[in-house]
């Protein structure tokens, strides 16, 4: 998403050439995040490990030619740092020391970016995870979150895969993991109290719409103002689909920080609601969570796609 970046000297342009001799610039106003993404994905280099390598030579020349701000500078060197350390639980999986089979975790480097704010003031960042699979994730929020003492994670799954608890217990045993909640989503979150909100949510379970749905709402409940929120796998339809309804009524409250393989979106603060928004949203929202199945986005969608084919 486009920012006005008044940390950029006026008019200053990184261009590099991919190896489909294309040739991509970072100007002023472009997002740092989204412009490596861009850049790395059109060169081919998406996946773990060209990702990481292809994304750490970008800062690395975006921080040679002086081309970052003072914060972004010192922002980016956190990010690269974060990459080495996320590596360490595949030397973790590959010696026997961690149970992992799949792989959905390694090539999101660019969560490092986007949840460095949580971490850079030092407080303890609270985090919910919503599907957790085998618990590489939780790895990674340990690697991203812990350079601020004190940060817990808890952990919702329906049914957590067969080495989770196993892969899981050194977090436990350090305090990170505070929490799992082994049950359907629309239960589980209900047990967690509104009251201790958290500052990063991440939501990876079903990708059925209205599920996908019933968990952002209850999402955001439990997510403090100025708090990240993160849906996984945007791509899917459902989950797009999920995404899209619930935006649309919260667009006033919440902000796109980025879209990648996933969406993510920060919640206004308070102070910045007029007087009496907030309660006439959440009306907005429980009447849609209550009523929609998914069908008429479907069908919304399928009429603009057969009018666009008729025009």
């Amino acid at each position: 998403m486009p920012r006005r970046c008044a940390t950029y000297d006026e008019g200053s342009t990184l261009m590099a050439i991919g190896s489909d001799h294309f040739v991509y610039e970072l100007t002023t106003c472009d997002d740092i995040l989204q412009a490596v993404i861009m850049f790395c994905h059109h060169d081919g280099a998406g996946e773990y490990p060209a990702g990481h390598r292809c994304a750490t030579a970008y800062f690395a020349a975006l921080l040679d030619q002086g081309k970052l701000g003072a914060s972004d500078a010192e922002r980016a060197k956190r990010t690269v740092a974060a990459m080495e350390d996320t590596v360490e639980f595949n030397t973790l999986a590959a010696t026997g020391r961690l149970r992992f089979r799949d792989d959905f975790v390694t090539s999101n480097w660019h969560l490092a970016w986007v949840v460095d704010e949580l971490t850079r003031g030092g407080a303890p960042a609270r985090a919910l995870e919503i599907g957790s699979y085998e618990g590489r994730s939780a790895w990674l929020w340990y690697r991203l979150l812990s350079r601020a003492p004190g940060s817990t994670l808890t952990c919702v799954d329906i049914q957590f895969a067969e080495h989770f608890e196993y892969n899981v217990e050194p977090l436990r045993t350090v305090g990170f993991l505070e929490r799992t909640l082994e049950k359907p989503s629309n239960r589980a979150l209900f047990e967690l109290d509104p009251d201790r909100p958290y500052d990063l949510i991440y939501v990876d379970g079903s990708h059925n719409a209205t599920h996908v749905l019933a968990d952002v709402v209850m999402a955001d409940v439990l997510l403090r103002d100025g708090g990240l929120m993160i849906l996984d796998d945007i791509e899917w339809r459902g989950v797009t689909d999920a995404a899209e309804r619930f935006f649309e009524i919260n667009r006033d409250r919440y902000v796109v920080v980025a879209v990648m393989r996933q969406l993510a979106l920060r919640k206004f603060h308070g102070a910045e609601l007029q007087a009496g928004d907030r309660a006439a949203r959440y009306q907005d929202i429980e009447r849609t969570a209550a009523s929609w199945d998914g069908s008429a986005i479907e069908r919304g969608a399928e009429r603009a796609r057969l009018a666009g084919t008729a025009g």
